[in-house]
């Protein structure tokens, strides 16, 4: 067992995961590492969650709950790191779960560092372009953020999960989850990358993520638009700040940008009271497209590389957002009448 002074904080929002709840907690007050501190955010869960929660801050020391009216999974997150009083922080999603030995590893490598290590992150799935195992601070601006930001292609940059770091909780000290309910996790993420002077890759995959049926990227959220467009103006004015002589990684964030204009409509399409009035969906993407000035975002260039894969974007910049969104509808009625009616909840 490794012995050391280094606490690690590991913060998990609990939001009616009864199911699942035992084995998270169980994962990480079993790990081989003892000097934790878990804090459990019991974030209005209307099942047996914050009883669980209770019990075993009764059996251990190391468990701190704290119960908040249901706010979501950003401020959950927030209340948790303003009592958190480790060195490190760490993220865990009250659904998932880790592997034996994660934080002795993590530990590990801190104490044999010549250096103050800022971040640790575990690539999820495991990523082939992510090829080294410590990468200092040019190294993350203009290799690891790229990853996050965007593509070329115009899509979407990997998944942006806070709870794939570790962080040295000096540098994230002004730092807060924005109350959002769609990738709330970005925002944070690429701001402690950005500020971070070096960052270590834990190669062994210790987190377990259980995929959720019912998330929220996958059924309709009325606040899906809202959400990712305060996201696009809040991360311009990150890489303002501690990344300005990279200009890539403004241009990566627009192909962003323009790529959730196409996942704009098909969330709204997923709404299953349009009943063949689409005025609202309308409406929305069009406030969308204005919001995030995508009229001078979808350049033609941009136009010309993402119709190769998806034809369709061709029509959305000669103006024929309309054809597009009755295209998508027909093909969807279908699926929208097999599918439950499922409900967004925070921990999605």
């Amino acid at each position: 067992m490794l012995e050391t002074n280094i606490k690690i904080s590991v913060i998990i929002p609990v939001y009616n995961v009864e199911n699942y709840l035992h084995e998270c907690i169980d994962s990480v007050l079993n790990q081989d590492y003892t000097n934790l501190e878990v804090i459990l955010i019991n974030d209005g869960s209307t099942d047996t969650s914050g009883p669980i929660c209770n019990n075993y801050a009764l059996k251990d020391q190391r468990v701190k709950v704290l119960h908040q009216e249901n706010q979501g999974v950003a401020a959950a997150r927030n209340l948790g790191l303003k009592y958190a009083t480790g060195d490190y922080i760490s993220f865990i999603d009250s659904d998932d779960w880790i592997d034996q030995g994660m934080y002795s590893d993590i530990v590990s490598k801190i104490k044999q560092s010549i250096n103050t290590i800022d971040v640790f992150y575990m690539p999820y799935p495991e990523k082939k372009d992510i090829d080294k195992t410590i990468y200092n601070e040019f190294e993350i601006k203009s290799q690891l953020l790229p990853l996050f930001l965007g593509t070329h292609r115009i899509s979407l940059g990997q998944m942006a999960s806070v709870w794939s770091l570790c962080i040295r909780r000096e540098i994230i000290k002004d730092i807060s989850f924005y109350n959002i309910s769609v990738v709330e996790d970005k925002p944070f993420f690429i701001e402690t990358l950005a500020k971070a002077n070096n960052l270590v890759v834990l190669t062994q995959k210790y987190y377990n993520y259980r995929v959720n049926t019912a998330s929220l990227i996958r059924n309709y959220h009325k606040e899906y638009i809202h959400s990712v467009t305060v996201v696009h103006k809040i991360i311009p004015k990150i890489l303002e700040k501690y990344a300005k002589g990279y200009p890539e990684l403004i241009t990566l964030n627009n192909n962003t940008i323009v790529s959730f204009y196409y996942h704009s409509i098909k969330n709204e399409l997923r709404n299953k009271n349009l009943n063949n009035d689409l005025s609202d969906a309308r409406n929305n993407i069009q406030q969308y497209y204005t919001n995030n000035n995508m009229q001078n975002l979808l350049t033609w260039k941009r136009t010309l590389r993402v119709s190769m894969r998806n034809p369709k974007w061709l029509l959305i910049k000669l103006g024929y957002t309309n054809s597009v969104i009755k295209i998508l509808w027909n093909r969807n009625k279908k699926a929208l009448k097999q599918q439950p009616n499922l409900q967004y909840s925070p921990q999605s």
